[in-house]
């Protein structure tokens, strides 16, 4: 092979590859506009809706979230957050209960308890059974934390957003860590 054939071949092959560059990186940037949904993240950090504080937008910036799980409600404030639940709140969930919100106070909240069996005869591979439709009230700690499930995150928002948040998920259920007869924590459970 002459020179001249091995030049043209070495700039034919830079030719391919930035081709090849240009085409890939518009194919994912086309991707990602058109999957964008209209309630995306970069749609809300562009146009943030009022009720959302400056934490709440960099927290949905920073991981990507849309809260499209929880369609109609978005906290007044995110005060922190964790992806790993389990492990930051064993010592919280001591005294740990099961259950559904029924009623929400400022000092009380009425819990209907039930309780969690893994049975691999369930197609879930669990079983909720209620044993008793009853409703007990609990006082609540002064510094009661209420941990949220979005997007597989656990998000902690101020005491006042799980009134609204119980309304319109009404059937959630809660780990309630309860410690001197006084609710500290309530995280959502997740339930697949």
């Amino acid at each position: 092979m002459s020179t001249s054939q091995n030049i043209i071949k070495k700039y034919m092959r830079r030719l391919f590859v930035f081709l090849f560059t240009v085409f890939l990186g518009s194919t994912l940037l086309a991707c990602n506009t058109i999957s964008t949904p209209p309630n995306s993240t970069s749609n809300s950090q562009e146009n943030p809706t009022p009720k959302m504080n400056e934490q709440v937008s960099e927290f949905l910036r920073e991981h990507n979230l849309t809260l499209a799980d929880k369609p109609g409600w978005i906290p007044s404030e995110i005060l922190d957050y964790s992806d790993r639940t389990d492990e930051r709140f064993n010592n919280k969930l001591n005294d740990n209960i099961k259950g559904y919100i029924v009623s929400i106070d400022d000092d009380k909240i009425g819990i209907n308890e039930v309780t969690w069996i893994s049975n691999t005869d369930e197609d879930s591979g669990f079983k909720i059974e209620d044993p008793s439709p009853e409703v007990i009230q609990y006082p609540l700690a002064q510094d009661v934390e209420v941990w949220v499930l979005t997007e597989m995150v656990h998000i902690q928002v101020p005491f006042q957003d799980l009134k609204p948040y119980i309304e319109k998920y009404e059937y959630t259920l809660w780990n309630i860590g309860v410690k001197e007869g006084k609710v500290i924590t309530l995280i959502e459970q997740y339930v697949p």
